[in-house]
């Protein structure tokens, strides 16, 4: 199964997490632990809430 790097911004931190096919979040930095297993959407939408971006690398 394939799976991409996506790289998360924010005013305080910067990290990436790693998605499969399915866009579900596989691996994560320990400051996003809490999305792991989740469906990406998730993590967008709370990263533009905080002001953030991400983008697929």
């Amino acid at each position: 199964m394939e799976t991409k790097l996506v790289y998360c911004n924010t005013s305080y931190f910067c990290c990436g997490v790693v998605v499969r096919e399915d866009n579900t979040i596989t691996e994560a930095a320990p400051i996003l632990r809490w999305s792991v297993g989740k469906h990406f959407r998730v993590l967008r939408d709370w990263l533009r809430g905080k002001g953030g971006s991400y983008q697929v690398l």
